[in-house]
């Protein structure tokens, strides 16, 4: 595979986890107005955070 070839793979795993995460969130009937997918940069995994 070739390295684009991985990071768009990366890139549509990661989006597709993302969507499943705020779409369970979403399930408790709540609403946010400020909502983000974060990576600190140093390599760890990529986080949620959902404001009320």
């Amino acid at each position: 595979m070739k390295p684009m070839q991985e990071i768009e793979t990366l890139t549509i795993e990661i989006a597709a986890a993302a969507r499943m995460s705020f779409c369970t969130l979403f399930e408790n009937g709540e609403r946010y107005y400020y909502c983000t997918l974060y990576t600190t940069g140093e390599g760890h995994a990529p986080s949620i955070s959902a404001w009320s």
